[in-house]
């Protein structure tokens, strides 16, 4: 837990510190908003470049654990203690709970998982050997995990293949976070330094 709680305080003390400037707050329920680029002039609802959502409790893991008819492999149910999925750079996002007394997560850890499962030839596949956590808004890839074996694979969306990714284990997926940030603000800062992704 303290590894996990380390590295996504890491990730979001350099998002502050690269992209926040005085344009980041937390709100009362614990959700943090970095980066502010635009603002609706309509509905006045501002956009942020990253968010973090509050952490889930034991309740809420278990609710979420039930909802998607699988149990979650333990780094991943140690992420979502620390935040409630996120989305950085407004185009990966990491998907979370939406139940009761959870608010803002848009999008639920079932999409994927248990609905709007990937088809082959017209046919649901069967998936449930998977969670799909999350996905990159732009490219329109899902990323997915299988339950037996600890790889994270970017996929096509709705599709059980191809492949255009692959990472080996849940922490080499983090240090691609890593570097995602290291790359991005590295235009601004090349002499920065790094986030450490939490061991295997």
């Amino acid at each position: 837990i303290c590894k996990m709680k380390h590295f996504i305080e890491d990730i979001k003390e350099q998002l502050i510190k690269y992209y926040g400037g005085n344009d980041f707050y937390e709100d009362d329920d614990g959700n943090l908003f970095i980066g502010f680029f635009s603002e609706s002039e309509e509905y006045g609802i501002k956009n942020y470049l990253h968010t973090f959502y509050a952490g889930l409790n034991e309740k809420q893991i278990d609710d979420l654990e039930k909802l998607i008819e699988r149990k979650l492999p333990q780094e991943l149910g140690l992420f979502y203690k620390e935040t409630n999925g996120c989305v950085l750079f407004r185009s990966l996002n990491l998907h979370g709970y939406i139940g009761k007394g959870v608010g803002l997560q848009p999008i639920s850890l079932t999409y994927g998982t248990i609905r709007d499962r990937p088809m082959k030839d017209g046919e649901f596949t069967d998936n449930s050997n998977e969670i799909r956590f999350g996905g990159y808004g732009i490219d329109h890839y899902d990323v997915m995990r299988y339950l037996d074996k600890d790889v994270i694979y970017a996929v096509q969306r709705f599709a059980p293949e191809p492949v255009y990714f692959e990472w080996k284990n849940l922490s080499l997926f983090w240090e691609m976070i890593r570097f995602l940030l290291h790359h991005n603000r590295s235009i601004k800062n090349p002499s920065s330094g790094t986030v450490n992704a939490p061991p295997c």
